[in-house]
């Protein structure tokens, strides 16, 4: 017999909250035979008594205490989830939050977001920018139903829709030879050339520093960088060339600084990142199909 079951686990978290079986499942939507039958399988299973019946309510034991701590997070987790693919379902959905990296945030945001309004009108949008880890963190909190990053960040549970990808691109000095070719060999960079790598705390940094790793290249480490709008005019101050997005090249150019494919491309992918997977003719989807449609028509 399974020990954990979701449904066991909602029951058990809802006996323990409201000391009887009736309300129990009543707030679970389910019948009270059903209800009891979990609960009993899952002390069946435990071994371990968790409820005691005195003056017709049920009283935790010592184990359900410690149990319920453990339990409670992952129980109001599914609920929620619950919660949100209903609403998804039964097309009740009036509201869109996003968050977003900032490469996308201008152009493509708008363009994105014109879009779904022409198509629900009566919908709320609300956009705002952070980095992934934040986003990831208000998705589980639900405090935003989607979120935009740079490659595919560690998000366990999380739905994750492709929605594009960029190749990165180099900055060079104007007054360094490199910057008078039509493409930038990695190994060029060296003594002759400074660079200045991104923080590898994000997929683009990361992927930056595996490619100068392999050619055995040391960037500069005595100016550190984790924003890549400020990065460009950090290098430009150094004399050293960098590696960007193609987003930030094209929007906050630099003077002094030339923009270069790299002969060796390096992609990354963008995500759209969901709590559950999306249904086709939701809000959400189209906001998804349309930034699809806006990265193919304003690139970089």
């Amino acid at each position: 017999m399974k020990q954990l079951t979701l449904q066991r686990i909602q029951v058990f978290c809802a006996v323990y909250q409201y000391g009887l079986l009736s309300v129990a499942a009543r707030q679970l939507g389910i019948s009270q035979p059903t209800a009891s039958r979990h609960l009993r399988d899952f002390e069946a299973s435990l071994k371990v008594p968790l409820f005691e019946l005195r003056r017709g309510k049920l009283h935790p034991t010592r184990e359900a205490d410690k149990l319920f701590d453990e339990s409670k997070t992952l129980s109001d987790s599914l609920t929620r989830l619950e919660r949100h693919v209903s609403r998804m379902s039964d097309g009740s959905e009036t509201r869109l939050s996003v968050a977003t990296i900032s490469l996308v945030a201008h152009t493509h945001m708008a363009y994105a977001m014109e879009e779904v309004l022409q198509h629900v009108p009566a919908l709320k949008v609300s956009v705002t920018i952070s980095l992934a880890e934040q986003q990831i963190a208000l998705i589980r909190e639900e405090r935003i139903d989607l979120g935009i990053v740079a490659g595919l960040p560690e998000a366990h549970g999380l739905a994750a829709h492709r929605i594009g990808w960029f190749d990165l691109v180099a900055l060079v000095p104007d007054e360094h030879p490199a910057s008078n070719t039509t493409t930038l060999a990695l190994e060029t960079l060296g003594p002759d050339l400074p660079f200045m790598a991104m923080a590898p705390r994000g997929p683009i940094g990361a992927k930056i520093l595996d490619a100068i790793s392999r050619h055995g290249i040391v960037p500069d480490d005595r100016v550190s960088s984790y924003s890549l709008d400020a990065l460009p005019h950090l290098a430009r101050m150094r004399g050293a060339a960098t590696i960007v997005d193609p987003f930030t090249a094209k929007n906050m150019p630099v003077p002094g600084m030339r923009v270069l494919p790299l002969r060796e491309p390096l992609s990354i992918d963008l995500n759209v990142l969901s709590l559950a997977p999306l249904k086709e003719a939701s809000p959400q989807m189209h906001f998804v199909h349309a930034m699809e449609r806006a990265l193919e028509l304003f690139k970089p």
